[in-house]
């Protein structure tokens, strides 16, 4: 979808993403990583 995008797609994406699912929420799995699992599913990359 963004292939050969401007480099500063790539950055807003992940900063809209981090705005979205805080990397430091009050998350159930403790593994450290949650937040990597929602961004995840919100782009439908499982």
């Amino acid at each position: 979808m963004n292939e050969n995008a401007d480099p500063d797609v790539k950055r807003d994406i992940l900063v809209g993403l981090a705005r979205q699912v805080s990397s430091s929420g009050d998350y159930l799995h403790a593994e450290g990583n949650s937040d990597t699992h929602i961004k995840a599913s919100l782009l439908a990359s499982l």
